[in-house]
């Protein structure tokens, strides 16, 4: 094994001692006790902490505005604490400073309004959407994080001559660079075009990036097992077997244990069993049961649960004493809940082999279940991938051949669901 292969498998295995640690804390305990208990775990990570107790009190900051205001923050607890060596060393010397900043990240509709605001188009919740961006510009400093609403439109502007991608941009980029102007701009769309270059040029930037397309191949793994966790829940799966049927899927279609997307997975079989552990977004028709229209809206639902990854990443640009905690801004109430349902406890970052773990608050009750109801040749092989930090690259032909696979399957089960609907009517008449 090569010595930057070993530095990356020391430091994931690291990570994960300390991501067991939090997740297998008493409720009670103080972060410095977690810590203590197994100290060499942490070394070479930065940890933020969402604490039930103390901290910094960011989360009252974002909760005090109007009750109107689409934003839910990513993190559960009172208050924020951070860890690093650094930090540590730093407040021994009693100099330590922490700073938090709170990117808000931008659903597709709500960037879509930003156009429609400066072209002076009418559209919905205009009112509710001046009083967040006034809510934004006073508590976020105008930190809009853009890139995720324009992922969603890469594919579409990369295939064809598309226009209004690159407008919804330029007014992001206008907001963000001038907001007193672009107030004033209000139906003056002369105004955006000037804003149109610097678009233009970003997104030339990120069609030349691999990043933003092995962003969108993550998009895709997560759509591959909300598919298939559909089919399960809908052909009457118990979550042991449909739980089962699921990880075994994803590790034989792309040879790693995509734990993150898993975790939505788990709480879709779950939540088709037991209204009380539902999330609403699972409660729609098109997803309750398989019919025309269906594909559609788990291609969309796959985007709102991809933000959780992105915003996983998106921690990870923030270096030293600063921590990134965001924040999203969307009109989607489905994606409000489905946040504050899934809320996180923390995320640890490794910026020297750039490794990240976000850990949800009921991450324990996940971990348990998977040891619960997996067989242990599941287990062994899970346990294999993740020993030895196995690569986890998609391959594009195996994830697109995996998608066709599942929409074919969906198409037979709506198929047949419609002959039943079609003969119960013939019979009643």
């Amino acid at each position: 094994m090569s010595a930057n292969a070993a530095s990356r498998l020391d430091a994931a295995n690291r990570l994960r001692r300390a991501k067991a640690a939090i997740i297998g804390r008493d409720r009670q305990a103080s972060l410095a006790a977690i810590i203590a208990g197994d100290r060499a775990a942490f070394s070479g990570c930065r940890l933020l902490f969402a604490s039930d107790h103390d901290g910094i009190a960011l989360q009252e900051m974002f909760s005090a505005g109007p009750a109107a205001i689409p934003l839910a923050n990513m993190f559960c607890g009172r208050g924020f604490l951070a860890f690093s060596d650094q930090i540590e060393e730093e407040m021994l010397q009693e100099r330590c400073q922490v700073r938090l900043l709170t990117p808000v990240v931008l659903d597709n509709n709500f960037m879509s309004d930003l156009r429609s605001y400066v072209t002076g188009e009418d559209f919905q919740r205009r009112e509710q959407f001046e009083d967040t961006l006034d809510f934004i510009e006073e508590r976020a400093g105008r930190s809009l994080d853009y890139r995720f609403a324009s992922l969603e439109n890469l594919r579409q502007v990369s295939d064809g001559n598309i226009p209004w991608p690159y407008r919804e941009l330029a007014a992001a980029l206008f907001f963000t660079e001038a907001p007193a102007s672009f107030r004033a701009a209000r139906g003056k769309p002369a105004e955006l075009d000037k804003f149109l270059p610097l678009a233009e040029q970003q997104w030339q930037t990120w069609f030349k990036s691999p990043g933003p397309w092995d962003k969108l191949i993550r998009r895709d793994v997560v759509y591959c097992i909300l598919l298939r966790t559909l089919i399960e829940c809908w052909t009457g799966s118990t979550l042991e077997v449909g739980l089962s049927r699921l990880v075994t899927a994803t590790l034989d279609s792309f040879g790693f244990f995509p734990l993150k997307e898993l975790y939505f997975g788990w709480k879709a079989l779950r939540g088709f069993l037991s209204k009380d552990n539902r999330l609403s977004i699972f409660s729609e028709p098109k997803l309750r049961h398989p019919r025309e229209g269906t594909i559609k809206r788990v291609r969309a639902l796959a985007w709102d649960l991809f933000i959780f990854r992105w915003c996983e990443t998106l921690t990870t640009e923030y270096k030293g004493n600063t921590f990134g905690v965001p924040v999203v801004t969307s009109f989607d109430q489905g994606l409000l809940e489905a946040i504050q349902l899934c809320p996180l406890r923390a995320v640890l970052i490794h910026d020297d082999e750039r490794l990240v773990e976000a850990i949800f608050d009921d991450d324990l009750e996940f971990q348990q279940a998977l040891n619960d109801l997996l067989p242990q040749s599941t287990k062994e092989r899970i346990a294999e991938q993740t020993r030895y930090c196995r690569n986890t690259d998609v391959s594009r032909h195996a994830l697109s051949s995996f998608i066709l696979q599942l929409e074919k399957e969906v198409g037979t089960l709506v198929a047949a669901r419609e002959r039943d609907s079609s003969n119960r009517s013939r019979r009643n008449r």
